[in-house]
């Protein structure tokens, strides 16, 4: 009576590919039958590819154009940068009034393109509104 038990091989194994975790992949030959299986391992070397990278058709990132903002109850108004304590000249010599928002301003620029202002991010005013609240919404997250 002959019994014969086999092992399935993993695709990855019987082509030469490399593995999932990217090191590689060791191939064993499969046992000969009715003999004892080789002792000897292949293993093939792990490629690793260069990203792709990083590039701009433009020198220079700063946006200089029209910046406006979206106030909470809808309107649409220039932007002004708010001024830090530091920049404040008074000729009283006072101090800044209110407290500082805890939200980020939510920022529109003309066209269809978004933009960065200030280190935010601006929504495209021709951008559908489900757009430029996700925009904003990964400005609340930047912190």
């Amino acid at each position: 009576m002959l019994f014969l038990a086999v092992a399935p091989v993993s695709a990855l194994a019987a082509t030469g590919g490399v593995s999932a975790g990217g090191a590689s992949a060791t191939v064993a030959p499969p046992a000969a039958v009715g003999g004892a299986a080789p002792t000897t391992t292949t293993t093939t070397p792990a490629v690793k590819k260069p990203h792709a990278p990083v590039t701009s058709k433009s020198t220079s990132l700063v946006y200089k154009g029209a910046v406006y903002e979206k106030t909470v109850t809808g309107q649409v108004i220039p932007y002004v940068a708010p001024q830090t304590p530091g920049e404040v000249t008074s000729s009283t010599g006072g101090s800044v009034v209110g407290v500082a928002a805890d939200t980020k301003p939510d920022l529109l620029v003309p066209g269809s393109t978004a933009r960065v202002v200030d280190g935010l991010a601006a929504a495209p005013m021709s951008a559908p509104p489900a757009v430029q609240e996700i925009i904003w919404a990964g400005d609340q997250i930047i912190g």
